[in-house]
């Protein structure tokens, strides 16, 4: 599905029904989690979704001119966050928190919280009222 950035651009995103089991087993396999920092955690976290949800994109600000092999400038584009995740760290404040957004989105259906009682009068739990 596409959806709009800030900057004017697009992102298509990989249907969270396709997911499997190895997509979750690759995203946890990236993370680090030898590290003590949480907010790196949940970066690599995101990071990695957003590598995982992309499948196509068009970023306006990417087209910055690279020389070839033939000193002729070309526009060069953001590649794929799954070639390349590095690129999404020359993404602009907006479009990542776009696609921080939406990718927190699909972590809710890759990892749901385990059901939890004390939450019955949240619409959003998975469980109803234990008197029900």
């Amino acid at each position: 599905m596409r959806h709009a950035l800030p900057s004017g651009g697009w992102v298509e995103l990989r249907d969270p029904a396709t997911l499997r089991a190895r997509d979750q087993k690759n995203l946890l396999k990236s993370m680090n989690f030898e590290q003590d920092n949480k907010v790196a955690t949940g970066l690599d976290m995101t990071d990695g979704l957003i590598a995982l949800l992309v499948t196509k994109w068009e970023i306006p600000y990417a087209r910055d001119l690279v020389t070839t092999d033939t000193d002729e400038l070309v526009p060069q584009g953001f590649v794929l966050p799954s070639v390349d995740i590095d690129v999404i760290d020359d993404l602009s404040l907006p479009d990542y928190g776009e696609l921080t957004k939406l990718a927190r989105e699909v972590q809710q259906v890759m990892f749901p919280k385990a059901p939890d009682p004390s939450d019955y009068d949240d619409p959003s739990s998975p469980t109803g009222p234990a008197n029900a």
